[in-house]
């Protein structure tokens, strides 16, 4: 068994959802999970993790949210939908009036037989997943103990009142909207969002790459250049939606004593004539960068590039601007990541 300390302000930053998608690709073909909060971004978190969805999709997974408190409308929306495209998923909620439903835990039946067990201080939201300061056991557990755990968890979400997700459960979830101002720690992608952002200028001598300098490296993508760390990266279509992981490495581009990042640039090879290309970073709480590159007269190039303006450069020298996915909002309705 480990105990482990979830701590945002580390760089590895072991968290609560790596622990679940580790103990979901053992791998996994049954899952009962309870959580006494949900949010949508929580939501997305987990089911975007391909070993948890591999078990919703092909397996079963069971889960109960709780609807006394922070849960809302647009985090049960969300878990229905994912139960309409995932087979195997049943989400509900649980439904017993007086007493607040307060658990958080995850059992897996693996394929070899054992059980994984995670449980902790955590919820199904982003700040419990990767952005609060929490704690949490993993445990592998063999046949006996496993199906012990896994039949009491059967049998404590049996005696419990839970329901679908229906218009009931959503308007007594509408009454937490009004409370999640008052708990911004707890739920702040509720109210703000506040993910690192890296709005940057693609040079026309690396169409496909990124340069940055090593501070950048290190402050935001959270790497050590010439070392096995990874950075993840999934780029966005212009309608939200993201296509599969890239794993890249940071590769010195020599002279320049700047670091590159290979992108996979769609929609053609030829750089744009017309100007500088622009390149959005958004870090996940998960720690995968979310990204979209911008020509000349696409969509939120023009406001995009007068987010750059407010940063001032030399020339000539590409442009870049760390700010927040916030003020990138108040400029351009992005729609990826969300």
């Amino acid at each position: 068994m480990d105990f482990i300390l979830q701590d945002p302000r580390s760089a590895t930053n072991a968290n609560l959802l790596s622990a679940l998608d580790f103990a979901a690709g053992a791998p996994s073909v049954r899952c009962i999970a309870a959580f006494a909060f949900a949010s949508k971004d929580g939501v997305d978190l987990l089911f975007d993790r391909p070993p948890i969805a591999e078990i919703a999709q092909n397996g079963s997974f069971d889960l109960i949210v709780g609807i006394d408190a922070v849960t809302t409308p647009r985090a049960l929306l969300r878990l229905r939908e994912y139960g309409e495209r995932l087979p195997g998923l049943r989400p509900r909620v649980f439904r017993e009036g007086g007493r607040l439903f307060h658990p958080k835990f995850a059992v897996f039946q693996r394929t070899d037989g054992d059980y994984s067990l995670v449980v902790g201080s955590g919820n199904l939201t982003s700040g419990g997943m990767c952005g609060n300061f929490e704690a949490f056991t993993i445990a592998t557990l063999g046949d006996k103990p496993g199906r012990e755990i896994w039949a009491g968890a059967e049998r404590f979400l049996a005696s419990c009142r839970t329901t679908d997700i229906d218009d009931e459960a959503l308007r007594l979830a509408e009454r937490n909207v009004g409370s999640l101002a008052r708990l911004p720690d707890v739920e702040p992608d509720e109210v703000r969002d506040g993910r690192p952002c890296l709005v940057a200028e693609v040079p026309r001598n690396r169409w496909g790459q990124v340069d940055f300098p090593l501070a950048y490296m290190r402050s935001f993508f959270r790497v050590e250049p010439g070392s096995t760390d990874t950075i993840e990266l999934r780029q966005a279509e212009p309608d939200g939606s993201l296509k599969a992981v890239e794993t890249r490495r940071a590769i010195h581009s020599g002279p320049s004593h700047n670091y590159r990042i290979e992108l996979s640039i769609q929609g053609g090879d030829e750089y744009p004539r017309d100007g500088r290309p622009i390149a959005l970073f958004v870090r996940q709480r998960s720690g995968v960068f979310v990204y979209q590159v911008l020509r000349p007269h696409e969509d939120g190039y023009d406001a995009m590039n007068r987010l750059l303006d407010q940063e001032p450069a030399p020339a000539n020298q590409v442009r870049r601007r760390l700010t927040v996915i916030d003020e990138v909002l108040e400029h351009w309705t992005w729609h990826g990541g969300r």
